[in-house]
């Protein structure tokens, strides 16, 4: 699934994911460290390469707030069946601008 990126539906997503981290995950604070160094870098034009180490379920999540904190989108790479679970799901998946990727598949070549 390519991401389909929506300024709208990551805003109207952005007021959801506090209340989805609490009540989900139990992460009731998040501290990013170095924001300023995240977002001159941005400023300037670079791109940026988040890698999480995915220790817990909640970590997109978090990196989508990170991405909310410096005013740029966060696109996340997560695992297709994700995307099959609903229609409702995939839609906003896409839409706030995440792409699957097959596990199980070879790349192209």
């Amino acid at each position: 699934m390519p991401p389909r990126f929506s300024r709208f539906w990551t805003w109207l997503v952005s007021f959801r994911l506090p209340a989805m981290l609490r009540n989900r995950f139990g992460v009731t604070e998040v501290e990013f460290l170095g924001l300023e160094r995240l977002a001159d870098s941005l400023a300037e034009g670079h791109g940026i390469l988040v890698a999480p180490n995915h220790s817990h379920p909640a970590d997109p999540f978090i990196a989508a707030g990170l991405g909310l904190r410096v005013g740029r989108p966060v696109h996340l790479m997560a695992t297709r069946h994700i995307f099959e679970e609903s229609a409702l799901q995939r839609f906003l998946l896409t839409r706030v601008g995440n792409f699957s990727v097959s596990r199980e598949g070879t790349d192209f070549r």
